[in-house]
Formats: structure tokens, C-alpha cells, sequence
């Protein structure tokens, strides 16, 4: 019971990708904003993304993810989820529903649905407290009659000093895109004041992309 409500903790402190199944805490607020470039700097190619959670009852959260490139092109989504009773041990499972939209220079803009599922637990290391998520959405664009599938796969750990240590294995199949996308991002969450922490990342393409991008993003929690 008290590793599994330290884990409570520490998750609800993550971004969108690391948000896994736990319920955010009722009446708290999280959000986040990031900046992601490739590794030559170039501005055209940045791309913005924002992140936001609210828990609405102790078992539903209300959130917000959504992004856009330089040239706005971008989608996002309002969503709610619920927890799934179920008894498995440290395992914690959750269900979500979006709805939202799509914009890019093809397709002004196109309403989105979102589904998507996450498993999570808590365990103790030699490196200290960690823990594990597997998130998974299916995003369906109605005008476009297109399809983007997502798993994220991540591994985490909470050291004495406050850092985050993660790492995440990322796959993406849009119908849009000519092959499906593996990449995998190291990161590490700093604490700067009170509950906020800066973060920084590099993501690596393994197949369909060979690009390596830098991130860095500010969390907020109230």
C-alpha cells in the first residue's frame, strides 16, 4: 500500500507520455509545455506541445494534449480517464476517451477521437524507488478517414536528489506517414522550485526515422 501510494505520487508529477494509469489527485492541477528541435537547430522544424490534468473526482481526470510544427500544423484533444477496478497486485490499469481536432495544410481542420489504455506498477531498485508504464492510443481523423496508433513503453526511476531518470520506447503507425516510426528517448525531470522541474531529453530514430531531437519542457503542479 505505501509504495503503491509513493507511486501515485511521482506519476501525477510526469508529462503526457509518463501519465500512465494512476488517477491525479482531487482538486490538483498539472501541466506542462515543451519545445522539441532537431539536432541541427533548425526553427522551421521546431515543434510545440502542451499538456494539462485535472482531477475532477478522486477516480475521473480531465486533460488536455496537443501540439503543433512551425507552420501550425498540429492536432489536439480534450480527454477524461477513469481507472479500472480491478485487483492484480501492484498492477493499475486505466481506460481514456478524447475528442478533438486536426489541422494541416491539406485538411483545414477535421474532428479526432481518441481511445487509449495504460498499465502501470511501482517496484524498488538498488537505484532506488521506479516504476513502469505502457500507455496506448488510437487517434481516428474523420475528414481524412486517417488513423494514428501510439504505444509508449517507459522505465523510471525517483533518485534522493529529486531528478526523474526515465527512459521510453516510442512506436507510432500513422496511415499518413510511409512506415511506422521506433525511437527511444532517455530524459531527466530537474526540480526547480516547489513542484517544478525542467526537462530535458533526446530522442533517437531506430526505424522509419533517423532523426536524433533535443527537448526540454517545464512542468507545473498546484
Amino acid at each position: 500500500m505505501r509504495l503503491g501510494l509513493i507511486c501515485l505520487v511521482w506519476l501525477v508529477s510526469c508529462a503526457s507520455a509518463l501519465a500512465g494509469p494512476w488517477p491525479r489527485e482531487k482538486g490538483s492541477f498539472f501541466t506542462s509545455a515543451s519545445v522539441e528541435s532537431p539536432e541541427d537547430g533548425d526553427t522551421r522544424e521546431l515543434y510545440y506541445s502542451a499538456y494539462a490534468e485535472y482531477g475532477m473526482t478522486d477516480w475521473l481526470t480531465l486533460g488536455f494534449d496537443g501540439g503543433t510544427d512551425y507552420y501550425t500544423n498540429g492536432e489536439g484533444y480534450a480527454f477524461a480517464r477513469v481507472p479500472i477496478p480491478v485487483e492484480l497486485g501492484p498492477h493499475k490499469f486505466a481506460v481514456l476517451g478524447g475528442v478533438g481536432a486536426r489541422m494541416d495544410e491539406s485538411t483545414l481542420m477535421e474532428r479526432i477521437y481518441v481511445l487509449g489504455a495504460s498499465w502501470g506498477m511501482g517496484f524498488e531498485s538498488p537505484l532506488g524507488p521506479g516504476w513502469a508504464t505502457l500507455d496506448g492510443t488510437l487517434r481516428h481523423r474523420r475528414t481524412s478517414d486517417s488513423r494514428l496508433a501510439k504505444l509508449d513503453a517507459t522505465l523510471g526511476l525517483n533518485r534522493e536528489s529529486g531528478q526523474l531518470w526515465f527512459a521510453q520506447l516510442r512506436y507510432s503507425n500513422d496511415t499518413l506517414a510511409e512506415e511506422p516510426i521506433w525511437e527511444v528517448a532517455p530524459s531527466i525531470a530537474w526540480p526547480l522550485w516547489g513542484a517544478a522541474k525542467l526537462e530535458t531529453s533526446a530522442s533517437f530514430g531506430l526505424q522509419g526515422s533517423d532523426q536524433i531531437k533535443l527537448k526540454l519542457g517545464l512542468w507545473l503542479e498546484f
